[in-house]
């Protein structure tokens, strides 16, 4: 994990575990194994993985102070140190194709729902 003029900068669980088997090699012994099956290399697994979990929380907070990245609770709170009200919750609108038998109706209150996201929206008039 690196922290410089460009931002924080973490490290990915298979980054994390390769530079913990390089060091322990480095000042213990060149000649160590660690294979899953035995004890030294399931605990660097262990600890590789913890230290990614650690890294990816200190990005959040990191992120929690960017007025792009924030979300949530940090937003409102970034809104709040920045002295500006955080905007409430408002309607999408759009307009949307649909493609079908002609005479075929699509009722008020249909509900379309984005499959990459799963956000739901609801036709508001009659279509015919």
């Amino acid at each position: 994990m690196a922290l410089d003029a460009t931002g924080l900068t973490i490290r990915r669980f298979p980054e994390i575990q390769s530079a913990m088997q390089i060091a322990i090699q480095q000042n213990i012994n060149t000649g160590l194994s660690f294979d899953e099956d035995l004890i030294l290399g399931q605990l660097v697994t262990i600890l590789s993985s913890e230290l990614a979990n650690l890294e990816a929380t200190t990005q959040a907070v990191y992120d929690a102070f960017d007025k792009d990245k924030a979300e949530g609770s940090s937003l409102d709170a970034l809104a709040g140190l920045l002295g500006v009200p955080r905007l409430g919750a408002s309607f999408t609108e759009g307009t949307t194709t649909f493609i079908g038998d002609d005479g075929a109706s699509i009722p008020v209150g249909t509900i379309l729902a984005n499959p990459s996201t799963n956000d739901q929206f609801e036709t508001t008039e009659d279509l015919s």
